[in-house]
C-alpha cells in the first residue's frame, strides 16, 4: 500500500485540497480497520465547534468477550509523527490518559498499518503496557518543552537586562562616578557582599 500522506506534502497547509485528502486518509484507515475488525463500529470524527478539543481522528468500539472495548486513534502525518512526542497537544494527550484510564485503547498513528497495530497491541497485556509508555514518553517531552519555554520567557530576558544593568554600575563605580539610589539597590542586590 502506498504512503497515504504522500499527496497531502504538497498541497498547501490549510487549504480546501489538505483537508479533502485528510479526509481522504481517514477513509483509508476506517477502510482498513472495518476489513479487520469488521464486527466492530468505526467512525471518524469530524473536529468542529460542536465536539470537544482533543479527541481523537478515529473512534471506534470492538465486540471482545461479549463487551465493547473503546478504541480511539490519533491521525497523524509521518513529518509530525517522527517528533518525540508526535506533535500531540495537551487535549490530545488529556484524552489519550482518559481512555487508557477506563480501559480502553489508546494510540497515534500515521497509516493505517500502525492503526491495526495498535489495535493489535492493545488485545494483549504487554500492549497495554506500551501504549501507557507511549504517552509517558509523549507527555513527558511535552512537559519538558513547556518547562524550557518558560524558562526561556522568564529567566532569560531578566538575567540579560540585570547584567546589563550591573556592567553600567560598574563602569560608573570604576570612574569613582557616585551612583543614584537605583543603582546602589541594584548594586546591594546582584553583590551583596561587595
Amino acid at each position: 500500500m502506498s504512503d497515504p500522506f504522500e499527496r497531502l506534502r504538497s498541497i498547501p497547509k490549510g487549504s480546501k485540497r489538505e483537508a479533502q485528502l485528510e479526509s481522504s486518509v481517514k477513509e483509508g484507515v476506517l477502510a482498513l480497520l472495518r476489513s479487520r475488525w469488521p464486527k466492530g463500529v468505526w467512525f471518524k470524527v469530524h473536529q468542529g465547534g460542536l465536539t470537544h478539543s482533543g479527541g481523537a481522528d478515529v473512534q471506534g468500539c470492538l465486540p471482545v468477550a461479549r463487551r465493547g472495548l473503546y478504541v480511539a486513534i490519533e491521525l497523524k502525518s509521518p513529518k509530525e509523527y517522527r517528533k518525540a512526542d508526535h506533535h500531540l497537544t495537551g487535549a490530545q494527550l488529556y484524552f489519550g490518559k482518559q481512555v487508557l484510564r477506563a480501559g480502553g485503547i489508546w494510540g497515534c498513528a500515521c497509516s493505517a498499518e500502525q492503526a491495526a497495530r495498535i489495535i493489535e497491541r492493545g488485545l494483549s497485556r504487554e500492549g497495554r503496557r506500551e501504549m501507557w509508555a507511549q504517552y509517558y514518553q509523549a507527555y513527558a517531552v511535552q512537559q519538558f518543552r513547556r518547562s524550557m519555554a518558560a524558562r526561556k520567557r522568564r529567566v532569560t530576558p531578566i538575567t540579560k537586562r540585570l547584567k546589563r544593568r550591573l556592567e553600567i554600575i560598574r563602569k560608573h563605580h570604576a570612574r569613582g562616578m557616585p551612583l543614584d539610589r537605583w543603582g546602589m539597590l541594584i548594586r546591594e542586590k546582584l553583590d551583596p557582599g561587595g
